[in-house]
């Protein structure tokens, strides 16, 4: 187990009800990591009345009226985000770090939206970047993002 699945079990493992929101442009390759993992868990969540998966696209703050009725313990939102490794490297990135961080294009400014979602839910947000490679309009995510939506999708069922 990676270092960042450990950190993941340690975020969740006092979570009752779990919520997923998955960011990113699917038109735009690799930048569609974040919808990609919300895609995979969306197939399972109408088997788990405590687990909600969303697919935000590029404005994932039209979910926040969703995720404040669901009233989940903790958000996790997954977004391509530029990280250091290589292309489809997993990393739990600290919300309060996310202002000099460069994230895929969204209507409104990622920390903006994570405090909003603290101050209207009040839940624990956990950030989850995957970095992309390409993300050229009208290409197809790579073999590497793929993988890690995979990665990452396996990762989240196991606290559902």
């Amino acid at each position: 187990m990676s270092h960042w699945s450990l950190d993941l079990q340690k975020l969740l493992k006092n979570s009752h009800r779990i919520a997923v929101l998955g960011a990113g442009s699917e038109l735009c390759g690799d930048d569609a990591a974040g919808m990609l993992v919300a895609h995979k868990l969306k197939e399972i969540a109408d088997d788990h009345p405590n687990f909600l998966a969303m697919e935000g696209s590029t404005a994932p703050e039209n979910f926040i009226g969703v995720i404040r009725s669901f009233a989940p313990d903790t958000l996790i939102i997954v977004d391509a985000a530029y990280i250091d490794g290589e292309i489809g490297e997993i990393a739990i990135i600290d919300p309060n770090d996310i202002d000099g961080m460069n994230f895929s294009t969204h209507m409104l400014p990622f920390k903006v939206l994570i405090n909003y979602i603290k101050s209207e839910v009040q839940c624990d947000v956990v950030v989850i970047g995957i970095k992309p490679g390409n993300v050229e309009f009208a290409t197809e995510p790579s073999m590497a993002i793929e993988q890690a939506a995979d990665i990452l999708t396996a990762e989240i069922r196991r606290y559902i």
